[in-house]
């Protein structure tokens, strides 16, 4: 088994704990479905590539996971329409991150 599908499975093992078992890639008969999790720890290694090539900001839409560090400018927060599903003309709203963010800038219930 490749390294990163090791790496993968022992971060949903704990998510599955975190979660108390709401979180459960192995809930599905006879196999795991581990992609609730993948995206965002996709998202979040993708940053670190940025990150590590010297970029002061940027953001990761992973199919709806997002992920972010830094900023537009020093000291700006990215600012994120999220469109409203029932009229995809409009946004629903905009959320803003903070300018600056720890290492793991996003965290969901999973513990990603």
């Amino acid at each position: 088994m490749p390294e990163t599908v090791g790496e993968v499975l022992e971060l949903c093992r704990v998510a599955r704990t975190i979660t108390g078992g709401w979180f459960d890639p192995w809930s599905i008969p006879g196999g795991v479905d581990p992609t609730g999790y993948v995206k965002g720890w996709a998202a979040q290694r993708s940053l670190d590539v940025l990150r590590r090539s010297g970029i002061r900001g940027a953001l990761v839409n992973a199919a709806g996971d997002t992920a972010s560090f830094g900023g537009p400018q020093h000291d700006v927060a990215f600012r994120i329409g999220i469109v409203d599903p029932a009229d995809t003309q409009h946004l629903a709203c905009v959320v803003e991150t903070p300018a600056r963010l720890p290492r793991r800038a996003s965290t969901n219930a999973a513990g990603t």
